[in-house]
C-alpha cells in the first residue's frame, strides 16, 4: 500500500509539473526586461498575441542585439527569416521585440530559445508574418464552427499544428505523451485546448483550427495528413 501511494502522489506531482510547464510564461533573462516591470520604470514591455513576424529590414537583415540599452550585436538575420516575437519592449516609436524562436527562411520549424538569450529586434524592422488570424480573414465565408463531436481529438493519433492550412510553416509537433496531457480530466473543468473554425481545402481535405494551452499555440491540423510533412523533434 505504501509503494502505491507513492507512485500516486509521485504521479500528480508530475502531471501539476507538467501543467505548470505546458502553460508557463517565457521571458528573456535580462536585467532589462525583468526592470520594465518595476514601478521606477517608465518603459514597458507588452505580451504580443500574434506573435509571428518576419525579418524586413532596409540593409536586406535585421541584427538581434543583447537589450535596448545595451546593444551589442548578438547575430544579423536576412530578411525572410521568422521571428516568434513573445514581448514588445519600449516607449513611442523605441520599441523592441523580444525572440523566443527563430525559423530561418527555407525550414519548417522554428528554433525554442531555451535560455531566454536570443536577444532584441528593431520593432521598425519586423513585418506580420500571415498567420491563422490573416488566414481567417481571408477564408471567412469558408469556414464553419468546429465541434469536438465532429472528430476524436483525444484518440490518441499524433499531428502537426500548423500556423495556417497547407503554410509549411510548423509551429508544434504534437506527440502521443504531449496529447495525453492536453486530454487529462481536470476537476475545475480546465481544458487546454480550444477548438475555432472548420476549412476543406481546395484538395477536399479537412482542417480544423485549434489553440493550446493558457499561453496558447493557435494554429490548424489536418484531419486527413495528421503528421505529413512534419517534422518530429528527438529529445
Amino acid at each position: 500500500m505504501k509503494k502505491i501511494a507513492i507512485l500516486c502522489i509521485s504521479f500528480l506531482i508530475l502531471t501539476s509539473a507538467l501543467s505548470a510547464a505546458a502553460d508557463s510564461v517565457w521571458t528573456p533573462m535580462d536585467d532589462y526586461f525583468r526592470d520594465t516591470w518595476t514601478r521606477e520604470n517608465d518603459n514597458t514591455c507588452t505580451p504580443e498575441t500574434r506573435p509571428f513576424y518576419l525579418a524586413a529590414g532596409e540593409r536586406g537583415y535585421v541584427t538581434a542585439v543583447k537589450t535596448p540599452l545595451d546593444q551589442t550585436k548578438i547575430k544579423t538575420y536576412p530578411n525572410g527569416t521568422e521571428f516568434k516575437i513573445s514581448f514588445v519592449c519600449g516607449k513611442g516609436n523605441d520599441l523592441w521585440g523580444t525572440i523566443e524562436a527563430v525559423r530561418m527562411p527555407g525550414e519548417i520549424t522554428f528554433k525554442e530559445d531555451w535560455r531566454g538569450e536570443s536577444g532584441y529586434i528593431a520593432f521598425g524592422d519586423l513585418v506580420r508574418s500571415y498567420d491563422s488570424d490573416a488566414f481567417t480573414e481571408d477564408h471567412i465565408s469558408e469556414l464553419v464552427s468546429a465541434g469536438e463531436d465532429d472528430f476524436d481529438f483525444c484518440a490518441g493519433n499524433e499531428f502537426v499544428l500548423w500556423t495556417a492550412p497547407n503554410s509549411g510553416v510548423q509551429l508544434e509537433y504534437v506527440d502521443k505523451n504531449y496529447l495525453d496531457y492536453l486530454c487529462m480530466e481536470y476537476d475545475s473543468g480546465y481544458r487546454p485546448y480550444h477548438f475555432g473554425a472548420f476549412y476543406r481545402d481546395p484538395d477536399g481535405k479537412r482542417w480544423v483550427e485549434v489553440e493550446l494551452r493558457r499561453i496558447t499555440e493557435h494554429g490548424w491540423y489536418c484531419l486527413d495528413a495528421m503528421t505529413e510533412g512534419g517534422v518530429k523533434p528527438v529529445y
